[in-house]
């Protein structure tokens, strides 16, 4: 019953009670450790940037239930947040079992994550064929082209990543449009282009004065720090 309302705070985004009940469950189980529970902690923690916690308790849900892939990818995703991207590395890219390796190469998510891993340890080539491996999986998105664009930053690739932002800048709509542009804003940023990133939004300015993240990216180029971000990407995917 414990476990059950710790579900619906955490649905309605009580994170607070949901994690009070959800704790609570877990001392009434006692040794007898419910993955359910742990899988919830877990999520729960790293909802709440508590990464360690987090990954406490994902390792736990997965010692009751080793081929729970959710679990897998949500720990892989902590393990990035601890620095851990080789951690992340090996567990999403498992010898075996075989099921949970062909499940974790087939989802979305678990090579998002591995891509970051990979970025982060600057091994640019295994990001880049797992990012092709997205492509095929699910057609060049935008999500796939800015993982491109960023890869190729990355190795100092500033005029391909440039390609890329200004061809998604122009054929996307919307949110797609939108993070296409905080990213081109942010290149421009970083080197020393503010008066290119300034045209840029005031032209984007004018044919949609209403929207208010041209606004946002506009007033950040006014302070010496101000970083262009991703409204949609939040610090770990999927919580």
């Amino acid at each position: 019953m414990v476990l059950l309302t710790a579900y619906v705070a955490n649905v309605r985004g009580d994170l607070k009670k949901a994690t009070k009940d959800a704790e609570t469950a877990d001392r009434l189980a006692g040794a007898n450790q419910v993955y359910e529970i742990k899988a919830l902690l877990g999520e729960l923690y790293a909802r709440q940037q508590q990464w360690g916690l987090a990954a406490n308790n994902l390792q736990d849900a997965l010692r009751i239930q080793p081929m729970a892939v959710g679990a897998c990818i949500m720990l892989g995703q902590v393990y990035l947040q601890l620095g851990e991207s080789a951690k992340a590395i090996k567990l999403l890219k498992p010898d075996k079992p075989e099921a949970l390796r062909k499940a974790l190469e087939a989802d979305a998510n678990a090579i998002k994550t591995l891509i970051r891993a990979h970025q982060s340890l600057k091994q640019y080539a295994a990001a880049q064929e797992l990012t092709s491996r997205l492509a095929q999986m699910g057609g060049q998105t935008t999500e796939v082209r800015l993982q491109e664009a960023g890869n190729l930053l990355l190795q100092g690739k500033q005029a391909e990543a440039e390609g890329i932002l200004k061809e998604l800048l122009n054929v996307g709509s919307g949110k797609d449009k939108e993070r296409a542009a905080a990213s081109l804003v942010d290149l421009y940023r970083r080197t020393n282009r503010k008066e290119e990133a300034k045209k840029l939004l005031d032209a984007l300015l004018a044919a949609e004065p209403e929207n208010r993240t041209w606004s946002a990216l506009l007033v950040s180029l006014a302070t010496p720090e101000g970083k262009p971000s991703d409204p949609d990407d939040p610090e770990v995917q999927g919580f």
